[in-house]
């Protein structure tokens, strides 16, 4: 038996997510070997720490992929809406690195303020190249993470951009302390490091939203009601509401239309409007719709609040 659309879609996001990652982990790999060897060759302190950065960043492609893997897994009966927030727990230890990658190089960077020392010219070349892998892996993978929408490929590609940024403090601060002043590569990696720490916490913010099931963008909820009105038969759309499930967004609301329509028509007009939500938006897999007849929702609601008469 073949796969559904939606496991289709699912089965493809999961190996682009593995393959991106996959990539960011072989360029790491290289990376920490080049910039420690380069590091220890040039005496150069700023290369040292960005190959334990290149490191830790092994850590961060790890968590990508198991997060990923569990977020894949099809849903069950303890978890019937599926395991995408594996994905978005996943982003929020890739924030909490960030934070703490951000003020360990800050602090370190303060204790190099009273003994910096000027490395060798070499270190300048072992940076550059160190930047332009980076800055490149942030492309790569923000490409994909938005072509996917995918929070936690993004959250990837901005922890690669924070490796670019600490990179090129990396290669100025080397510059700096080779031709000017060798305090210059300390103020750069502090720079970097707060830079990284705020990064850090935006990102966990928008995750911990997203956890939290906290709405989307009104933007997104009215041209869901726009699609859901094309329908000739739709009267109107009320309590539209939308959220996150990873990569996912599902989708629920209540749908107004005529009371004399039989139970097959009024399924059917359901069924055509949420196909036609599924095919605009690519991002939304699952809609529900609640069918309301039009006058009658109302009125049934008064009769059921109204308490029985007890007269004789």
């Amino acid at each position: 038996m073949s796969d559904s659309p939606e496991a289709a879609l699912k089965n493809d996001y999961s190996a682009q997510v593995r393959r991106v990652t996959f990539v960011g982990s072989v360029v790491n790999v290289l990376l920490t070997i080049l910039q420690l060897v380069g590091g220890i060759a040039t005496n150069s302190r700023a290369l040292i720490a960005d190959s334990v950065h290149s490191l830790s960043d092994l850590l961060s492609d790890a968590v990508v992929i198991i997060a990923n893997k569990l977020a894949s897994a099809p849903p069950d009966d303890d978890h019937p809406y599926g395991h995408g927030k594996y994905e978005t727990l996943g982003t929020i230890f890739l924030s909490a690195l960030l934070c703490v990658t951000g003020v360990a190089l800050a602090f370190n960077a303060t204790l190099n303020f009273d003994k910096p020392e000027i490395p060798s010219p070499l270190a300048i070349f072992f940076a550059f190249i160190g930047l332009v892998a980076k800055e490149g892996l942030y492309h790569y993978t923000m490409r994909v993470g938005k072509a996917l929408r995918s929070q936690l490929l993004i959250a990837n590609a901005w922890h690669h951009r924070s490796d670019a940024v600490s990179s090129m403090a990396s290669f100025v601060g080397i510059a700096g302390a080779v031709f000017i002043n060798p305090i210059l590569d300390a103020v750069a990696a502090l720079i970097v490091g707060l830079l990284i720490f705020r990064m850090g916490l935006s990102i966990g913010w928008q995750s911990l939203q997203e956890l939290l099931d906290a709405a989307l963008e009104d933007d997104l909820l009215e041209k869901i009601q726009e699609e859901a009105l094309k329908h000739p038969k739709a009267k109107s759309v009320h309590n539209v509401r939308a959220r996150r499930m990873g990569p996912y967004i599902l989708v629920d609301f209540h749908l107004d239309v005529p009371a004399e329509l039989t139970i097959l028509e009024a399924h059917s007009i359901s069924e055509l409007v949420e196909h036609a939500i599924l095919d605009r938006f690519s991002g939304v897999t699952e809609v529900l719709i609640h069918l309301d007849p039009v006058g009658h929702h109302q009125e049934a609601s008064q009769k059921d609040c109204t308490p029985p008469d007890s007269s004789p």
